[in-house]
């Protein structure tokens, strides 16, 4: 086919093509931005932020509790270190966010990877969304309401109907 007859919109576009990148990314970014209310004490104490960031890396926060429940012999110093409880308390949203990308990409090979990623991927808009409803609707004087974190949660939630759209239209593309 000539260039010149090629249909316009053939070609995906920049979202479409970058989906999966694009929602990882946004889940780095409420992780990111979660992790810096916290540290900054702009979530009013640590516990609450820490508590938010374990309910949004579910299950990765999961595996990452009991990892450091066994390994108990960590440096009470080392924790009380600023940096190493920053880097603690991102490090399972970051693992989180590999493993949303990667099972996005290998989710296209197989229906179970697809259904997979698209659960993982559903859970996490939904638990960053419904934090930022928590953060956003909380009436302790200390805190302060930021839209931050339910903005990117509705962000997430958008790709992932655009990545639902590219999907079943590739699907009736395939049956044509």
């Amino acid at each position: 086919m000539n260039v010149i007859e090629k249909p316009i919109g053939s070609r995906p576009s920049f979202i479409l093509r970058w989906t999966p990148e694009l929602i990882a990314a946004v889940f780095a970014a409420s992780v990111i931005a979660l992790t810096a209310l916290t540290a900054t004490g702009k979530l009013g104490d640590g516990i609450y932020g820490t508590i938010l960031m374990d309910i949004i890396t579910l299950p990765i926060s999961i595996i990452t509790t009991i990892i450091s429940l066994l390994l108990e012999q960590i440096d009470a110093d080392l924790l009380a270190n600023t940096a190493a409880a920053g880097v603690a308390l991102l490090m399972p949203g970051l693992l989180e966010v590999v493993l949303l990308w990667w099972v996005l990409h290998r989710g296209r090979r197989s229906a179970a990877g697809a259904k997979f990623g698209l659960t993982l991927s559903w859970l996490t808009a939904s638990l960053v969304t419904l934090s930022g409803i928590a953060v956003l609707t909380d009436s302790w004087a200390p805190r302060r309401p930021y839209g931050l974190p339910f903005a990117l949660g509705l962000l997430q939630a958008g790709l992932l109907i655009t990545l639902r759209h590219k999907h079943s239209s590739s699907d009736l593309e395939q049956q044509h």
